[in-house]
């Protein structure tokens, strides 16, 4: 098994929320709607009379809301399971943090409960990275308010998992909940946090569980995308490096252990990378961008998932290093494709990714501005329907420019508002910097290198 990966990781929980904050917020509305607690009090008096419904002090419940105390009392807890009466759903994320405050087994107990649940909504209840968790991410059967419950949920089980030194054998469900993890923040683009999960708990506690060909796969997309998308390619491209590192490596061993064989593992961390480089160029982009096309952009892989991560880093390459529209389009749309495809065993109609919103840019650009709008409408339509920010924000970006190209100005500076707000709100400001360098009229686009 591959080592902890130190160099890589943040300070341990230097951004990450508290379970006492999560309770102190549970609990003041729940006794903010019984009436025990006035609405709209300011900080300092929510304080005190949420403590005296407890019957605590007021800089107890104040440590909560700060997170100077990490944990809530379970006794103060056991009170408000008493005294507050809240819906099914609320009463429910009571005795979760319950669980989390008592001891290891009760820990284990809240794993096994939530992987159980998410074991549901997989398919046939396969966890390895490119299955079971990935499918999850995409299921319309999963509200996407549970699906955020579900989240935060397993954020929290893998604090305590991490500051209380447990292991599988304690709790067993814990590689399946590492999994899940990663692809859990795929929705609503909360890239920073999918970021620091993967990062500090991912990585940490999973180089522990994981073979080295999934370590790498992790590294080298789940945490590289995050960085790609709210960071900057200095923070992205440590991960594929390290990655394509684990990967060379890798021995036989290595790859009898994982589903992803070597060669399909290599040209998924090679994409995304190259993916990392079109999007931002650099003065090493070409030579690389061109090795990628030559070796591994050329080989199709048998995962129907990375190929089309492997079409859509063509596409990238297409835009920015041959400004290309045509070769674009024809690789953008064969990636929208294979997701369709791939998603389809598990009988969701379809996906989102940024692949279709860009194969409308490209189809425009090329010529057919009329094919290329349509492409890019439905790709907002699949970006709403999943509520995928990321995939949201390309496609306002294509409507944007599209509508300025005939002159509609009031189209083009409402999807402009539109996605700016998202950018903002989601700190996407390097997904904003790749867009800028991408979706341009043909002709107009900056070639890499």
């Amino acid at each position: 098994m591959a080592g902890p990966l130190p160099s890589l990781l943040p300070q341990l929980g230097a951004e990450s929320d508290c379970l006492a904050r999560r309770a102190y917020r549970l609990l003041l509305r729940l006794a903010t709607r019984s009436g025990r607690v006035p609405p709209d009090l300011g900080s300092k008096a929510a304080d005190r009379a949420l403590a005296e419904v407890l019957g605590a002090s007021a800089s107890t419940l104040r440590n909560w809301r700060r997170c100077r105390a990490r944990s809530p009392q379970p006794r103060l807890l056991e009170r408000a399971r008493e005294l507050l009466p809240g819906a099914d759903d609320e009463t429910r994320e009571l005795d979760f943090l319950l669980e989390l405050t008592g001891g290891a087994r009760r820990a284990a107990r809240a794993a096994e409960a939530l992987v159980t649940e998410l074991q549901g909504y997989t398919l046939g209840g396969d966890w390895h990275l490119y299955q079971g968790p990935l499918f999850l991410a995409f299921n319309p059967n999963l509200p996407p308010e549970r699906r955020s419950l579900l989240m935060a949920r397993s954020s929290a089980l893998l604090d305590v998992i991490l500051e209380r030194g447990l292991h599988e054998g304690v709790v067993p469900a814990l590689p399946e909940l590492i999994r899940y993890s990663v692809h859990g923040w795929h929705h609503a683009s909360r890239f920073d946090v999918r970021r620091r999960s993967v990062q500090e708990r991912v990585a940490y506690v999973g180089a522990g569980y994981l073979g080295r060909v999934e370590l790498a796969l992790y590294l080298g997309d789940v945490c590289a995308m995050p960085a790609l998308f709210a960071g900057t390619p200095g923070s992205a491209l440590p991960y594929t490096e390290r990655a394509l590192a684990l990967l060379d490596g890798a021995g036989p061993a290595d790859e009898a252990a994982s589903p992803v064989d070597l060669a399909d593992a290599r040209v998924m961390v090679r994409a995304v990378h190259a993916q990392i480089l079109a999007c931002h160029g650099g003065g090493s982009a070409r030579s690389e961008l061109d090795r990628f096309e030559r070796e591994d952009g050329a080989r199709q892989p048998a995962n129907a998932w990375i190929d089309s991560v492997r079409l859509g880093a063509l596409g990238y390459i297409a835009l920015a290093l041959h400004d290309d529209p045509a070769a674009a389009a024809e690789a953008f749309g064969r990636a929208a494709d294979a997701v369709d495809r791939w998603l389809a065993r598990a009988g969701i109609p379809f996906g989102s990714t940024s692949h279709s919103a860009l194969a409308g840019h490209a189809r425009a650009a090329s010529g057919d501005p009329e094919r290329g709008a349509a492409v890019a409408q439905d790709a907002l339509l699949r970006a709403l329907e999943h509520r995928v920010i990321v995939d949201e924000v390309a496609a306002r970006r294509v409507l944007a420019t599209l509508a300025a190209e005939r002159s509609d100005d009031g189209h083009a500076r409402y999807h402009r508002a539109r996605g700016a707000a998202l950018v903002d709100s989601h700190r996407l400001g390097a997904w904003r910097a790749a867009l800028d360098r991408l979706v341009r009229p043909a002709g107009a686009r900056t070639p890499a290198g």
